[in-house]
């Protein structure tokens, strides 16, 4: 690595991709251009470009692996999991990635990509190490699924440090249900479980995930109340009303959200235009993530959150703080929160009244509010 021709060849590599990644191709005079068009186009680059917590990022690792463990569908799974394909147990695994990110054998620093490894110590390196056949290079699968380079005997290169830490978390998730539990079978032969199945269990540990959080952020706000999911359902001689997932009231000022656990797949976040990442649906795409349902529950506001709390300043001035909270770090990019904004704007045009400020809509990613926690908890305020 220390020859100059070797890293003359990297700088060259990299030319080559800018290039690629940059090239601008004639538009057409009427092809809309604003920040809704520009975003899926920079959109895995933007992903990329942000940072994984690396704190964060394997501690909600560990409370996911734990979450599955005690699943009383999944529980036997993970742990076969773990046992056939690292032959480690499932917690160990979050504690095993940490230590490969914090640390190496080698004794230069500008060398920390470098992994030298005792014999005998390899086996987890060598799974992580284990290429992918992909002929779509450009969604990076194969660093994705398995972050080291084998380039010889106990001899590593991490290709990207935030793809090792990603396995404690999104990929492990990704890879949990793809390389197990998509392909275990019943007895006829069919498939065992379905993709909806999972999801909802994934959906239910992050809103429990995300409820003990907010708990913790304003346990010490006082004139105030929170109530999240059931707590904010309502029976009616017609079914359940569902106000909203989360809402916070201090005094006139009330954080009204939604919690979505859904990603944006591949093909859509790579197709590099709107009709991709919308499915050529563009209401369907909002919607599937709460922007539908958080204009709904403004909507509804009014009429019935009187009856779940009593202090509700109903016919009187308030200010609602709009959010939706999100998993996938994708929506975490610039553009997203402008283009979602964008499309909540459109909604709410006549829901604004003199009585209802309604404040511009906020994207809060998990990992966000996992890091105001703290704070928001030391540091009682107002909205």
């Amino acid at each position: 690595m220390a020859k100059p021709e070797v890293w003359d060849s990297i700088l060259r590599y990299f030319l080559a991709v800018n290039y690629t990644i940059t090239q601008i191709r004639e538009e057409d005079k009427d092809t809309r251009v604003d920040f809704e068009s520009l975003n899926p186009k920079l959109l895995p680059l933007n992903e990329m470009s942000i940072e994984t917590d690396p704190v964060f990022t394997p501690f909600r690792g560990f409370h996911l692996i734990d979450f599955f463990l005690k699943h009383e569908v999944f529980g036997i799974e993970i742990s076969k999991y773990f046992k056939v394909v690292y032959n480690i147990e499932p917690q160990q695994f979050i504690f095993e990635l940490f230590s490969m990110y914090l640390s190496n054998s080698s004794e230069k620093p500008e060398h920390n990509f470098f992994y030298l490894i005792k014999e005998g110590h390899q086996n987890l390196y060598d799974k992580l190490s284990q290429a992918t056949p992909n002929k779509e290079t450009y969604k990076l699968i194969t660093i994705r699924k398995s972050p080291f380079i084998n380039v010889g005997p106990c001899k590593y290169i991490l290709s990207d440090n935030s793809f090792l830490l990603e396995k404690t978390y999104s990929q492990f998730l990704h890879d949990f249900w793809f390389d197990w539990i998509k392909n275990v079978k019943d007895e006829q032969g069919k498939s065992k479980f379905k993709i909806t199945l999972y999801r909802s269990a994934f959906g239910y540990f992050f809103e429990n995930y995300m409820g003990e959080i907010l708990k913790v952020c304003f346990e010490n706000y006082k004139h105030s109340i929170l109530l999240m999911f059931n707590q904010l359902k309502l029976p009616t001689k017609n079914g359940n009303i569902e106000i909203a997932d989360v809402y916070f009231r201090s005094n006139s000022k009330i954080i009204l959200g939604q919690v979505k656990s859904s990603s944006i797949y591949d093909d859509d976040k790579f197709g590099g235009t709107i009709d991709t990442l919308y499915k050529n649906d563009r209401n369907s795409f909002f919607e599937k993530f709460g922007v539908n349902q958080l204009v709904k529950s403004i909507e509804i506001l009014e009429e019935h959150m009187i009856n779940i709390d009593p202090k509700f300043p109903k016919g009187h001035v308030y200010t609602i703080y709009p959010c939706i909270f999100l998993n996938d770090k994708a929506l975490q990019t610039p553009l997203m929160a402008d283009t979602f904004n964008a499309r909540f704007q459109e909604l709410i045009v006549d829901l604004k009244t003199n009585k209802v400020n309604i404040k511009p809509l906020t994207l809060i990613h998990i990992n966000d509010l996992e890091k105001l926690e703290n704070y928001l908890n030391k540091n009682p305020k107002e909205i």
